[in-house]
């Protein structure tokens, strides 16, 4: 197997040390970028929740402040 990834798969930059393996990890890459796409999924989904309980906070905030414009305005008549 690994003489298959070291002729089709070589490792693309200068090793003069020899500290990396003289193949591409494959399973490694693949592994990554499925996590980062998992990652980049959740983002989203938390910034679109986010939206929303904001959306329902301004909404309720809003909605507070004509109930307090009403209350006042009718006050004015009573005293």
């Amino acid at each position: 197997m690994s003489s298959f990834f070291q002729k089709n798969f070589p490792f693309p930059f200068p090793n003069p040390y020899g500290m990396f393996a003289p193949y591409m990890d494959i399973g490694a890459f693949i592994l990554t970028l499925f996590i980062t796409i998992i990652l980049a999924i959740g983002v989203k989904e938390s910034s679109r929740m986010n939206n929303v309980c904001t959306t329902v906070n301004l909404t309720s905030v809003a909605s507070k402040i004509e109930f307090f414009k009403e209350i006042f305005f009718l006050l004015r008549f009573i005293f």
